[in-house]
């Protein structure tokens, strides 16, 4: 009669038997500590054009706690325009930049390999500002208006609503004084007769006498982008997906109404500014237009970046307006999206 066949664990000893049995028990269980990945903390350089509240994301990450489940920390330094951000991706001293979408083109144009790769703000919601006795666009004409510069994305926003309200080129006086709160300072202290503002500095023009004569939001205009270099994020592409993880999770906790409160304390804190200003930016942004002025994913208006890129072909700035890829590759936000 022939013996069955015994485990050949069942020779090896009680003792290390019941070793290995307990071993195998607890390998089905989960992985063991020494087998569960670590996240390794990131800290990105990313310039900004402004802090106003269309960096409200950002603030939300840096200064909200937003960075923990991703472990992403961001340095942030403002450079005051969107043509200077671009550069300073351009030249390689950060790895991210918010700059319009408008400075890429110009950059693609002149060889630089920068590329949009998120939207921050869709559809811009600057405000015009204006000096008491200052009723409608025809008073306009001959007045002087402060600018980011002279050709940036928030001056194209304001040209089209002046072309929009019977002002050409010409009939006012384009001022460069850099980001909002310069901007508003340069009308609150008497430099010019009017100026773009972005949020909270158009309700706080609003309670100290200054109207506001329209608003840009109606245009479809694609306005701020998270760009980076193409070549880099090809070379870095889990770096660009935590980066765009913990930017989307940004996204969507501002979107949310349940955060409401915690948002715009977080916004007074940081822009330093009273709460009806930050509550009425709130509600604009995320309840008046909501998804339109800043997506809860961080998805582009498309038919705005196509407003943009016809818009810098009439004036002979780029070639080929059809030409998106050149200038937006949404692959990295989509597949960022699968994990977020």
């Amino acid at each position: 009669m022939v013996n069955p066949v015994r485990p050949r664990w069942s020779r090896l000893g009680p003792v290390l038997a019941l070793s290995l049995v307990l071993l195998a028990t607890a390998s089905s269980v989960g992985p063991s500590r020494s087998a569960v990945a670590q996240v390794v903390p990131l800290s990105f350089e990313v310039t900004l054009a402004a802090l106003i509240a269309f960096e409200w994301p950002f603030v939300a990450v840096r200064d909200g706690g937003l960075e923990r489940e991703q472990q992403v920390n961001l340095e942030l330094t403002v450079v005051e325009t969107d043509a200077r951000s671009a550069q300073a991706l351009l030249g390689g001293s950060v790895d991210f930049a918010e700059t319009s979408i408008d400075a890429i083109a110009r950059a693609a144009e002149q060889g630089g390999d920068l590329v949009a790769i998120g939207g921050i703000v869709n559809r811009p919601p600057y405000g015009l500002a204006v000096r008491q006795g200052i009723n409608s666009f025809a008073d306009l004409r001959g007045r002087s208006i402060a600018v980011t510069d002279l050709r940036g994305g928030s001056t194209v926003v304001l040209k089209l609503l002046l072309q929009a309200n019977g002002l050409q080129e010409g009939d006012y006086d384009l001022r460069p004084f850099g980001s909002t709160p310069n901007r508003y300072a340069a009308l609150s202290n008497g430099a010019v007769d009017a100026a773009i503002v972005g949020q909270p500095a158009d309700f706080r023009a609003q309670d100290e006498g200054f109207p506001i004569l329209a608003y840009t939001t109606a245009r479809d205009f694609q306005f701020t982008v998270y760009a980076i270099r193409r070549s880099w994020g090809e070379q870095n592409r889990d770096k660009v997906l935590r980066f765009l993880r913990t930017m989307i999770g940004a996204h969507r906790w501002l979107s949310d109404p349940a955060n409401r409160e915690a948002a715009i304390d977080l916004g007074m804190r940081v822009y330093r500014t009273e709460r009806s200003p930050m509550e009425r930016t709130w509600d604009l942004y995320f309840r008046d237009y909501a998804g339109q002025v800043i997506s809860p994913t961080a998805e582009m208006n498309m038919s705005g970046v196509d407003a943009v890129l016809r818009l810098l072909a009439a004036e002979g700035e780029i070639r080929d307006p059809t030409n998106v890829s050149r200038y937006v590759d949404d692959r990295y936000r989509q597949e960022a999206l699968l994990g977020n």
